[in-house]
């Protein structure tokens, strides 16, 4: 019997504190303010036919640990949700009224921030208005 492999997808294990902070642009306690659903891209390593939905969280600068930003100013950070998740996808949302622990990288190229790693948010106080992202995308 011969069996096929395929490629093998694993979540990379959690980023020690230091190492998060290394990686990071911004490390801020934020409130989220709102989300918006931006659109839709292709999606997964060869774009196989799988699509995400792009979102992005408008974020209230609380305290800041590292980086540029003043406390009251707000940043826009992105992520995508794939419409099936697969084994090695992960993803960290954001979502409106809740107070996290934020660690950050810029994107030059899309003018907003990403989250450095799945494990780069802790929650510091729960949302206010649900776990629901926006459904309309346009």
């Amino acid at each position: 019997m011969v069996l096929g492999a395929g490629p093998a997808w694993a979540v990379e294990p959690p980023l020690p504190p230091q190492e998060l902070e290394r990686r990071s642009d911004l490390v801020t306690e934020v409130r989220v303010l709102d989300v918006v659903c931006t659109g839709y891209v292709p999606y997964g390593p060869k774009r196989e036919g799988v699509r995400a939905a792009k979102y992005q969280a408008w974020l209230q600068i609380l305290r800041v640990k590292k980086g540029k930003v003043g406390v009251g100013e707000t940043v826009i950070v992105q992520w995508t949700e794939p419409e099936a998740l697969r084994t090695g996808d992960w993803i960290v949302a954001y979502y409106p009224g809740e107070e996290v622990l934020a660690h950050l990288v810029w994107s030059p190229d899309e003018r907003v921030y990403s989250t450095t790693s799945w494990n780069a948010k802790s929650v510091l106080r729960g949302p206010t208005k649900g776990t629901e992202l926006p459904k309309q995308c346009p």
